[in-house]
């Protein structure tokens, strides 16, 4: 991959992941035409629904590489966000941890979003690993296009804490895959995302 971005100055790409293997990436010479989508989440939701993954110290660590490297811009996604016990003050833990290891107003965009199925994802889930530590059941309800999701009152609770814990943090804050009234509520301007990927045709 790095040697095709190098034989191909103008293309361009964004890389979501949960790696810490960043070295050869930094080593690309058209750096600013690299996006790196770093995925972070609480240790316990690594160790528990994330295994096999990189350790939230790595992938930290990962991204103080891309920072200091200057050419590769960065992105920071916390998703998907889950519930389980304490796992608000887990997560305000792990954005206070972000904002002192990292420049969080250098990178492009904080997203973060909580979990959510496919009606027929949560059976296969249940079918497959029966012994999983997914809690399928409480907080989640079914909602409009086959979509299982925790309440809305829950979702609120957890962005609303996350969204005054990024206070003054100056880069754009938005929301993963949530409904439009969710962004209204938190005074999010979903034009703003919406419009980078929907175009509208006369």
């Amino acid at each position: 991959m790095v040697g095709i971005l190098n034989r191909n100055p103008n293309l361009k790409t964004t890389m979501r992941t949960k790696s810490a293997n960043v070295d050869d990436l930094l080593t690309c010479k058209v750096g600013s035409n690299i996006k790196v989508a770093m995925n972070f989440n609480t240790q316990h939701a690594i160790d528990n629904y994330e295994l096999d993954t990189p350790s939230l110290d790595e992938r930290i660590t990962a991204a103080k590489k891309i920072q200091a490297n200057g050419g590769v811009i960065l992105r920071i996604i916390i998703e998907p966000i889950i519930c389980y016990d304490n796992f608000e003050d887990d997560y305000i833990k792990l954005i206070e941890r972000l904002k002192k290891e990292l420049n969080l107003s250098a990178v492009e965009s904080i997203t973060f979003g909580c979990v959510r199925y496919k009606n027929k994802l949560v059976s296969m889930i249940e079918a497959v690993y029966p012994s999983n530590k997914l809690d399928l059941k409480t907080n989640l309800k079914l909602y409009p296009k086959d979509r299982i999701r925790y309440d809305e009152t829950l979702r609120k609770s957890i962005y609303n804490k996350i969204f005054a814990c990024l206070k003054g943090v100056n880069t754009k804050i938005q929301l993963a895959a949530e409904t439009p009234q969710m962004w209204d509520d938190l005074g999010l301007k979903k034009e703003d995302h919406i419009g980078l990927s929907v175009k509208q045709h006369k």
